[in-house]
């Protein structure tokens, strides 16, 4: 069980997938576009998907600042004049709180070819259109999460600040992905250990 953390660590830690993080502001220029097409690519790719409000969004339509959500899907809904890109959204503990545009009793619903939406009150999954999204929350965290990935990983303690070198063959044409992670001094036990966490490079260097 997990109480309280970051999104890609717990995507890293529990499923061993590559995780990355982006801002709606900073990485995605701020473009609904951008992170409507971010988002409809993972959800087709099956990748896991998560959702952060920050703290200072606390209450806006009933929404809990600094707090994650996971995604669960993205639809398009339309009705006689416009068309509408929604995502939908999952609260982890299981309740709705969600109140604005295209909550369960949103009026809008009754005008959009919306019918094979699956909508069931205080079930902790909610929708949210783009402009909504691009408002409240403030980054997404995709996990690209394969059933058919394997994970190997190696674990440097007490680093003497060394450079470490480990080397490893692809007998077929695939795709890798590498990464390096350091443990922050909150993930130790209270006590073990304090001050900055650890850094460093990784380095890629390919023979042939």
């Amino acid at each position: 069980m997990t109480n309280g953390g970051l999104h890609t660590e717990a995507l890293k830690f529990l499923t061993g997938c590559p995780a990355s993080l982006y801002s709606l502001k900073s990485d995605l220029n701020s473009d609904a576009n951008l992170v409507w097409n971010k988002l409809t690519d993972a959800t087709a790719n099956n990748y896991l998907i998560g959702i952060n409000v920050p703290d200072s969004k606390n209450g806006i339509n009933g929404i809990i600042g600094g707090h994650a959500y996971s995604v669960l899907g993205t639809y398009v809904v339309s009705n006689a004049t416009s068309s509408f890109n929604l995502v939908k959204v999952r609260n982890p503990w299981g309740s709705d709180t969600w109140t604005g545009d295209w909550s369960d009793n949103y009026v809008g619903w009754k005008t959009v070819n919306g019918s094979s939406i699956n909508k069931v009150s205080n079930d902790g999954d909610f929708f949210v259109d783009m402009q909504d999204i691009m408002s409240v929350f403030s980054t997404i965290v995709i996990g690209n999460y394969s059933e058919n990935s394997q994970v190997y990983f190696t674990e440097s303690l007490n680093d003497d600040g060394q450079i470490k070198m480990y080397e490893f063959t692809s007998p077929v044409t695939q795709t890798i992905s590498l990464s390096m992670e350091f443990y922050n001094s909150r993930m130790y036990t209270p006590g073990c250990r304090t001050g900055a966490a650890s850094k460093g490079t990784l380095t890629l260097m390919q023979n042939g």
